[in-house]
């Protein structure tokens, strides 16, 4: 790998196709998750890589070149969507007051889950994805969405509210 990222740095364009290759699937995932389009998805794709490899003299540590991409293409997402001007609903005020005292569990397909998510108001998508899939703290998450962080954490209470709501109606419906 460290090879590969050394030949990349010198221009080779073999190499950097196969690192293409290596990683555009798990990228273009992390794109789908925050956009709901697949022609803006792929863009924001080439866009991260077009950046990655302009930029790749800037990276220290060869074999951390996953996670650098990772990084850039979500800034890139993330970029994307503030140039979007995406519309957070309004919440009431106490919305964060209400907990959600029901702590039922229950086994979903991944898949079923992930086409859930898809469904959720793109606010909220965004919110859950970036919390719980990407590890990200609400005061981050608001940094980079330019919204307070009691917004993304309401955002994600309403996230988990619907996603709770579809999944025990598919449960009860036995498609799950």
């Amino acid at each position: 790998m460290v090879d590969l990222i050394n030949s990349c740095k010198k221009g080779n364009r073999s190499s950097q196709y196969r690192i293409y290759l290596m990683y555009a699937d798990s990228m273009y995932s992390i794109c789908r998750r925050f956009i709901d389009n697949n022609a803006d998805a792929e863009e924001v794709l080439q866009d991260s890589f077009v950046k990655a490899f302009s930029n790749l003299k800037r990276l220290k540590h060869n074999g951390k070149f996953g996670g650098w991409i990772k990084r850039i293409t979500l800034n890139e997402c993330m970029n994307f969507i503030n140039r979007k001007k995406v519309v957070f609903d309004e919440l009431p005020e106490n919305y964060l007051n209400e907990e959600d005292t029901d702590n039922e569990y229950f086994e979903v397909d991944h898949i079923r889950l992930k086409e859930e998510i898809a469904k959720l108001p793109e606010g909220c998508r965004l919110i859950l994805n970036l919390y719980l899939v990407e590890d990200y703290k609400h005061k981050e998450i608001a940094k980079m969405l330019s919204i307070s962080e009691s917004t993304s954490k309401s955002q994600y209470q309403r996230a988990k509210q619907l996603l709770k709501i579809r999944l025990t109606q598919i449960r009860n419906e036995g498609q799950v």
